[in-house]
């Protein structure tokens, strides 16, 4: 066959019945949960940012939190959004994920793992 391929070439048996059924430790619970928990506390990031409010609150608490000085002033003094800062590495290594974990977020996966058995 010549031409444009398709972008998504499917095995020829897989339809609808691929999707369907329970998410498995092994297979889907792999790719699903961590996306999860990743957009969770990024998401959590991003409502602390936004309750800090003011320039100098942010670089003040960026700075409690062990950030660099100058990696706090300048993710303290941008003019990005909320939900883009909320990936800057600045937050990434003042709010951590055992920092988020201490102040009492939950990880779906660890939730995940325990419901289905396997601790």
């Amino acid at each position: 066959m010549t031409g444009i391929q398709p972008a998504l070439q499917l095995p020829p048996q897989a339809g609808f019945d691929a999707f369907a059924g329970p998410l498995t430790f092994d297979q889907d619970e792999n790719r699903l949960v961590p996306g999860i928990d990743d957009r969770n506390r990024r998401r959590v990031r991003m409502c602390y940012w936004k309750q800090w409010q003011r320039p100098r609150r942010r670089i003040r608490n960026l700075l409690s939190l062990g950030v660099v000085r100058l990696a706090a002033v300048m993710t303290g003094r941008s003019r990005k959004g909320d939900w883009r800062l909320s990936k800057a590495s600045a937050l990434k290594r003042g709010m951590s994920n055992a920092w988020l974990k201490q102040q009492g977020l939950l990880s779906f996966r660890d939730l995940w793992v325990q419901a289905q058995g396997y601790v």
